[in-house]
């Protein structure tokens, strides 16, 4: 091969690898940013490449998908709003981009604390898994009662004056506790996150 030869095969290669950077790499969609609103509706946010043509598809049972939401990107990360999330106690998503999937699925569920003592789990990974941060906005004199596998006991967190005895707790997918409503109200509490995936067992 000619000296000519090997420039002209260099210069097309490298202007092909940045028409690749230009255009963007198509790669699985990710999905985080999960928020759900006070007032009911769902946000998350997509990353994919730039111009890419996704579609939203949304689920209450994991297996039966409808589709929710198309349009393209041009700069490869969108945020969406699902406003009829407040019709679902619990809905999950996922996003299709051409033939990829999303690597991962996210969404809510939205569970009921009854007065007195009920058994709860967080059936979602969330960004962050601490009882702070799981449980806001509960009533003074909630408690949480966690089995500790070190000393093979119950252990008590309560929250007294609006704010955790021990913030730092965490109650990730697959643990369980018992909460403890001191009201006499049923009290719904949403877990927000992802679904985990994979064979999963505890």
């Amino acid at each position: 091969m000619g000296e000519q030869s090997v420039l002209s095969a260099v210069s097309e290669s490298v202007t092909s690898f940045f028409r690749r950077k230009k255009v963007g790499v198509e790669v699985p969609p990710h999905l985080s940013g999960c928020i759900k609103n006070p007032y009911g509706a769902f946000q998350f946010t997509m990353r994919l490449w730039p111009g890419a043509t996704y579609e939203i598809r949304a689920s209450t049972n994991l297996v039966a998908w409808e589709s929710i939401a198309m349009d393209t990107t041009r700069e490869g990360q969108v945020d969406y709003v699902d406003s009829d999330a407040r019709k679902f106690n619990h809905r999950f998503y996922r996003v299709m981009a051409g033939a990829l999937g999303s690597e991962n699925v996210v969404g809510y569920a939205t569970v009921v604390s009854p007065p007195g003592f009920a058994l709860i789990a967080n059936p979602l990974h969330a960004p962050d898994n601490r009882v702070a941060i799981l449980f806001q906005g509960v009533p003074e004199g909630t408690t949480l009662h966690k089995f500790d596998r070190n000393v093979f006991k119950l252990l008590d967190n309560p929250f007294h004056e609006g704010k955790w005895s021990n913030p730092d707790e965490t109650l990730v997918p697959g643990e369980g506790a018992i909460l403890n409503n001191p009201t006499s109200d049923y009290r719904p509490i949403t877990f927000v996150g992802e679904v985990m995936q994979g064979k999963l067992f505890n």
